[in-house]
């Protein structure tokens, strides 16, 4: 039993490989492969809804050899149960090259329920926004809206952590400082940005805790670098550690 679990897992594993390698050259759009309509609408609806931040337009292709895709012409509108498209695996960003699982049954044939289930691999091309820099940046800048300009174009190249959409999309990253220097039209990248340290080492902080009615302050002492939003260790007067919530530069909020 083991060695036929092995041998189907091989079977997979060579077919799901042999896709991955389909050239580019021989896609078909969406619209005008032979997949039937409602394939065709579950696989957009699917990558629609999964489209990156700043997406302006986009482009679904289908690599899958229609030799392969022959099982699914049977999912029509004979089939009663909406078929189902999901990603065997979530893309981070969903550009270039990923594979999605196509499954429709007909639960309510008069006959046994039948099924069928067919991966397709697709080419998702993205057009979309991003921010890259309008000058060079020195190490430890903060980023301001004034050094960022949002440009339109292919996502698909981008690094993994490029700063997609447009200013007011990550209203947190302004004021960030640079961790290293960056030219102009450099992209932006989430990495490469840290959050401005308020509070550091032994720093005195006031620490406020509110309730219904009242508002305590007491102060201590920080046992940690920390920045807006962050949470530290701070000593009392009286030598009791507890953590609280940084919420400014010298004060900070008791959990």
């Amino acid at each position: 039993m083991s060695m036929l679990i092995l041998l189907r897992a091989i079977v997979f594993l060579g077919a799901t490989l042999w896709l991955a390698y389909v050239p580019s050259s021989q896609a078909t759009s969406l619209t005008e492969s032979l997949l039937p309509p409602i394939i065709q609408q579950a696989i957009a609806t699917l990558v629609r809804e999964e489209l990156p931040l700043g997406s302006s337009e986009h482009h679904i292709s289908i690599l899958s050899s229609n030799a392969s895709l022959a099982s699914l012409s049977a999912c029509d509108s004979s089939y009663h149960d909406q078929p189902l498209a999901q990603f065997t695996r979530v893309p981070e960003r969903l550009t270039g090259r990923v594979m999605v699982k196509i499954m429709c049954s007909n639960s309510s044939a008069e006959s046994a329920p039948t099924a069928i289930q067919q991966f397709v691999q697709l080419q998702v091309e993205v057009i979309g926004s991003y921010w890259v820099t309008k000058a060079e940046l020195a190490t430890g800048s903060p980023l301001q809206s004034e050094h960022i300009d949002v440009v339109t174009g292919p996502l698909q190249r981008l690094p993994r952590h490029a700063v997609l959409g447009q200013l007011q999309d990550h209203p947190q990253l302004l004021g960030q400082t640079l961790r290293r220097s960056l030219s102009k039209g450099s992209i932006i990248q989430e990495n490469l940005l840290q959050a401005t340290q308020v509070i550091r080492f032994g720093d005195d902080i006031i620490i406020t805790a509110e309730g219904p009615g009242f508002v305590i302050t007491r102060s201590g002492k920080a046992m940690d670098t920390a920045a807006v939003g962050d949470r530290i260790r701070v000593k009392l007067d009286n030598q009791r550690i507890i953590q609280v919530l940084v919420t400014g530069k010298g004060t900070a909020k008791a959990l």
